[in-house]
């Protein structure tokens, strides 16, 4: 908990940097568009008990967002699931490795690599919006 409130500090004195956290109960995964500014702040970081190991950082992977219309009540919880399911199967067909992902009842995030990126986009949009 102290290094998240540690990188929330960090992240707050550079107040145009844009980034998404998903935490666990030991782990925490941030996402940010600019990696090059990122490492530029943890290597000017004065704060030495801060430490983020560099192997750590991975470079080349992109994040797609869904939001998901509904709030939720159970029936709705199960039309998540259902689109986890299609989804998962749209990227399994099509040869796409995830990284990651992240749901709640009104928002699925996936973390792919970035060559993936327009193609799954691509395919989510031909699939749910066409």
């Amino acid at each position: 908990m102290e290094n998240i409130e540690k990188i929330l500090e960090l992240f707050d004195r550079e107040s145009d940097i844009k980034f998404n956290i998903f935490q666990s109960k030991n782990h925490m995964n941030l996402f940010i568009e600019n990696i090059r500014e990122i490492k530029k702040i943890f290597h000017s970081n004065d704060d030495n008990s801060l430490t983020i190991i560099p192997s750590k950082i991975k470079e080349g992977v992109s994040m797609i967002t869904i939001s998901l219309p509904w709030v939720g009540e159970e029936t709705e919880l199960r039309k998540t699931y259902q689109l986890l399911s299609i989804i998962a199967n749209i990227l399994y067909d099509n040869a796409i490795s995830l990284h990651n992902a992240f749901f709640t009842p009104n928002e699925i995030v996936l973390i792919i690599n970035d060559r993936d990126a327009a193609k799954v986009y691509e395919l989510l949009r031909v699939k749910f919006y066409d």
